[in-house]
C-alpha cells in the first residue's frame, strides 16, 4: 500500500523535516479534502503553528456545533496564539447561546469555559449537564477526566462524589475513583476538607 501525501507529511513532521512539510501544504486546496483529510492536515498545520489556516479549516465546524473537548481546546488555543481575545469571546458566548441544549456539548463549553478562563457559572452548568442525562455517566467521566487532565483535583473529586452516587457500578467512574483516591494519597490530602 502506497503512503497517502498527508501521511508522508505527517512521518516527516515526526522526524523534524518542517520545510518539506510546509512545501506539500502549500500545494493542498484545503477546501477541497475529504472530513477525514481535513482532520488529519488540520491537525498537521495545528502542530506547525500555523493557525490561521488551522482555523481557516476547522473554524465553520466549530462554530456549527460539531466539537469535541479536544478539538475546541485546540480552537481557542488557536485563536489565543493569533491574538483574537476579543474573538475567543464572541464566539464562546454564540456556542453557549446555540449549544446549551446538548448536554455533551454544553459539559464541553464549561470545562474550556474555566480552562481559558471565560467562564465563572462553570460549576452549576456541569452539575446542570450531568443532571440533564441522570442514567448515563458519559458527562461526568467526560468532566472528571478533563479536570484531572488540568490537574483540579478539588474539581474532580467534587464531581465524582455527584456521580458516584448515580453511577456507582459503572467501571469507568471505579476507575477515575481510584486515580483520584491515588492522587489524593499521593498529595496527603483529606477529601473531606476539600
Amino acid at each position: 500500500k502506497e503512503f497517502s501525501m498527508i501521511e508522508f507529511c505527517k512521518f516527516k513532521l515526526r522526524a523534524g523535516n518542517l520545510s518539506y512539510v510546509n512545501n506539500e501544504l502549500s500545494t493542498l486546496d484545503l477546501l477541497s479534502l475529504n472530513p477525514n483529510q481535513r482532520k488529519e492536515v488540520s491537525d498537521i498545520l495545528f502542530k506547525l503553528n500555523r493557525f490561521e489556516e488551522y482555523l481557516e479549516l476547522t473554524g465553520s465546524e466549530i462554530l456549527s456545533g460539531v466539537y469535541s473537548h479536544r478539538s475546541l481546546t485546540m480552537h481557542f488555543y488557536a485563536l489565543s496564539k493569533s491574538g483574537e481575545n476579543a474573538r475567543i469571546k464572541e464566539e464562546y458566548g454564540k456556542l453557549r447561546r446555540y449549544n446549551d441544549w446538548k448536554p455533551k456539548n454544553r459539559a464541553i463549553l464549561a470545562i474550556v469555559g474555566y480552562d481559558f478562563g471565560l467562564s465563572t457559572d462553570y460549576i452549576e452548568e456541569l452539575e446542570l449537564c450531568i443532571m440533564m442525562e441522570p442514567v448515563r455517566c458519559d458527562i461526568a467521566v467526560l468532566v472528571i477526566r478533563a479536570f484531572l487532565e488540568l490537574e483540579r483535583i478539588d474539581i474532580a473529586h467534587h464531581f465524582f462524589r455527584k456521580s458516584a452516587i448515580i453511577s456507582q457500578r459503572d467501571p469507568q467512574i471505579t476507575e477515575l475513583g481510584w486515580k483520584i483516591y491515588n492522587v489524593l494519597r499521593d498529595l496527603r490530602l483529606d477529601p473531606v476538607k476539600i
